[in-house]
């Protein structure tokens, strides 16, 4: 089973994301979330996620940073960015070193579906006639 981590300064989001995903679908389980980038590298080298939800902007250690510090380390974690706000830079940075998923709230949980559904044997089906979506719309 893969272990997933939430990294947000949003506790909405965080609550959101982990009540709307059915991780287990996935073969995944959602293993906690941090609030901040030092907690976040804590938690990451000592639980050793498979993947990370990870917002950019985290006091602390930005996203960026932790980003860097684990692939320093030589773990294999997947980031999925998670951000309020689309900065081509910052994904630019991110994508150079890695990162794949670069997701804008709100964040449609069929992203989230085709993002964890690719990594597993086979993806399921989910419920496109109700969209849901997690974090804030921007105006």
């Amino acid at each position: 089973m893969r272990k997933v981590l939430i990294v947000n300064t949003d506790n909405e989001f965080i609550s959101n994301l982990s009540d709307l995903v059915e991780w287990g679908r996935y073969d995944c389980r959602l293993i906690g979330s941090c609030n901040d980038g030092h907690q976040a590298m804590e938690t990451i080298l000592r639980q050793l996620p498979d993947i990370v939800f990870i917002q950019l902007s985290i006091p602390g250690l930005s996203g960026l940073k932790v980003i860097s510090k684990v692939l320093e380390n030589g773990l294999l974690t997947k980031f999925v960015i998670t951000e309020e706000y689309g900065d081509f830079l910052l994904a630019q940075q991110a994508m150079r070193m890695g990162v794949q998923e670069y997701l804008v709230y709100p964040i449609n949980v069929s992203d989230i579906d085709r993002i964890l559904s690719r990594d597993s044997d086979e993806a399921l089906p989910i419920n496109r006639s109700e969209e849901r979506r997690v974090g804030k719309e921007c105006r």
